[in-house]
């Protein structure tokens, strides 16, 4: 829902990728961290965007 008011809200995609991460969902917390990271980078969120960065690669591994 958050996202829907908010669309650019970079912490609830990034929360919400990580919620998918922990049920098995590759693709989709994928993707949201990916958006995440995107949105933090735009955002000048340096440390948020590092930290989305090391989770996408937890993931991926």
């Amino acid at each position: 829902q958050a996202l829907r008011l908010q669309p650019d809200l970079a912490e609830a995609y990034g929360n919400r990728g990580l919620l998918y991460a922990e049920t098995g969902n590759k693709q989709a917390a994928l993707s949201d961290l990916h958006q995440a990271a995107q949105l933090f980078a735009k955002q000048g969120e340096q440390e948020s965007y590092q930290q989305t960065l090391g989770f996408i690669q937890q993931i991926q591994q």
